[in-house]
């Protein structure tokens, strides 16, 4: 008896669940956009970094350049 009335819980649960988005395991579009925007993100993250990285090379590299010439007037 208690086999069969754990086996008619497990069909209505499952039958329930057939309609809920994440209980068959796959990913809602919200979910899908969320990971894309966290990506787009990084990357915008990683790209600035290595901008602000060359920027400050420039302006030291123009700073020696200025400092370089001070000294020779």
């Amino acid at each position: 008896m208690p086999a069969d009335s754990i086996e008619d819980y497990q069909k209505t649960v499952q039958s329930e669940d057939e309609e809920v988005p994440l209980a068959d395991g796959g990913k809602t579009p919200v979910q899908s956009r969320c990971v894309l925007h966290f990506f787009i993100i990084l990357a915008v993250f990683v790209l600035e970094l290595f901008y602000i990285r060359s920027r400050k090379k420039k302006q030291l590299r123009y700073f020696a350049i200025e400092e370089a010439s001070a000294h020779m007037r």
